[in-house]
């Protein structure tokens, strides 16, 4: 049989040979879409000339975010959880982190008050843009929870949330530095989108080694 005389595949062939769902490696698909809302945010803060302010507003609510994400996990650790006391534990363990971050985070919502420009920080347009790294955290959320397989695994990663925000302490610094030596705020945004998406990316792939370590 020649091409010409080949039949033509069906619709029903082509679905047949389609990857059944638990087939398709969805390994990368949450680090890739964090990768795109930290691309996004870069791009909208080059085309739409956002202050240096207004993005560290944007990635504080990621950073909140992240919390959220994070405080759920140990939550779903409750299903490992034998004993009225270790289900306990789990409890004290998801309050205590979220009374630490929140209170963290709203001292540091006091802080950024003082690094906004001239103009006033339009919190709209930051929740509109936060909601795109709402997404991308539900994603990975969502494809990753079940790679957790004991408490102890997640209290080993207690402390990557808090490291998610060392380029925001760094930007604060060497910002105000550059901002007095004359510099815009692009060098300033770059140099911070540049810090983290690093610590994203080394914080998503250490966070998930120590859950397949535990499986």
């Amino acid at each position: 049989m020649n091409r010409f005389q080949q039949p033509l595949l069906t619709s029903g062939t082509i679905i047949s040979r389609m990857p059944a769902f638990d087939e398709i490696d969805l390994k990368n698909a949450p680090l890739l879409a964090i990768i795109s809302a930290n691309l996004l945010i870069l791009l909208t803060a080059l085309f739409q000339g956002m202050g240096v302010g207004f993005v560290l507003w944007v990635y504080w609510l990621q950073s909140v975010i992240i919390g959220f994400f994070f405080a759920l996990k140990i939550l779903f650790t409750a299903r490992f959880a034998n004993r009225a006391k270790d289900l306990m534990s789990v409890m004290f363990f998801a309050g205590f982190f979220t009374l630490h971050y929140g209170m963290f985070h709203l001292g540091y919502s006091f802080f950024l008050l003082l690094f906004e420009g001239p103009a006033p920080i339009n919190f709209a347009e930051v929740l509109q843009l936060g909601s795109v790294f709402f997404i991308a955290h539900l994603i990975s959320f969502i494809l990753t929870f079940r790679e957790i397989k004991s408490i102890e695994a997640v209290g080993q990663a207690f402390i990557l949330p808090y490291a998610r925000i060392i380029p925001m302490h760094i930007t604060i610094i060497l910002g105000s530095m550059l901002f007095i030596l004359g510099l815009g705020p692009i060098p300033i945004i770059l140099f911070f989108l540049f810090l983290k998406t690093g610590a994203d990316i080394w914080a998503h792939n250490y966070e998930h080694r120590l859950y397949r370590k535990s499986a």
